[in-house]
């Protein structure tokens, strides 16, 4: 490392200050810097007759000066493969600056600990696995993730507690009323044209389904005469399927 290179990383004391672009650059340079003072940079460039040992980097049969970065981008794949130890040391050096923020040491706990299939987690996995470190945009979005994965994880929860109870109503073929709330109303489109799936939920957290030509208004609680069409069962929850239903009331 030259004058010019040490006067610029001892004039960086107080890491505290500086943003984690900077600190990541820093750790960087440090990593090479301390790399290169630690390894005989003899016994990797002679694998590769284009280069030798200069007194700041690699040096061509030119004269061309190559920084530490550049020369193992351009030498061999033997000696990228031994350089790799250079971007494992930068990335422990960036972790170290990086985890000591406690917002990012917890949102680590919380990614190693997550063995799931989301492609958004395990691509924060690898990246902080490779690089060490992971910019403030990406924590703040892990944890909006989690957060809404525990959210839907209860709401899943409790949605299946209340399917395990659902029962079967009346009998097939009886008409009679039914007091539901309309939880769910999917549109479909089909070459005789749009029909659309009704799920509703009675008093009793039995599971009303009618398909057919006629829409609910989601989230409404109606009264309705229909006939009982089929008694079913969808993903281990029973469900009553209803046909030309005819509502009576509806708030």
């Amino acid at each position: 490392m030259n004058e010019k290179q040490r006067a610029t990383l001892d004039g960086i004391n107080d890491r505290s200050t500086m943003t984690y672009g900077q600190a990541l650059a820093q750790a960087k340079a440090e990593a090479y810097t301390r790399w290169f003072e630690t390894h005989d940079m003899e016994v990797f460039i002679g694998a590769d007759d284009r280069f030798h040992a200069g007194p700041n980097g690699a040096e061509g049969a030119n004269g061309e000066f190559y920084s530490p970065g550049q020369w193992v981008a351009t030498s061999e794949d033997t000696i990228k493969g031994a350089m790799g130890d250079i971007h494992k040391y930068a990335a422990s050096i960036a972790h170290q600056e990086w985890v000591q923020d406690p917002i990012n040491a917890k949102f680590e706990v919380l990614l190693n600990a997550y063995t799931g299939t989301n492609r958004f987690f395990a691509s924060l996995q690898s990246q902080l696995s490779r690089k060490g470190a992971l910019s403030e945009a990406q924590v703040a979005a892990g944890n909006n993730a989690f957060q809404r994965d525990a959210e839907q994880g209860t709401e899943r929860a409790e949605k299946a507690k209340r399917d395990s109870g659902s029962e079967h109503v009346g009998t097939v073929g009886e008409r009679r009323l039914f007091t539901v709330t309309v939880e769910v109303v999917l549109t479909f489109n089909s070459m005789y044209g749009y029909w659309f799936l009704n799920i509703c939920r009675d008093a009793d957290d039995n599971v009303i389904v009618y398909k057919g030509s006629k829409p609910f208004d989601k989230g409404s609680k109606i009264i309705m005469k229909a006939t009982v069409k089929e008694h079913g069962e969808y993903q281990g929850t029973k469900q009553t399927i209803v046909s030309r239903p005819k509502i009576q009331e509806e708030d």
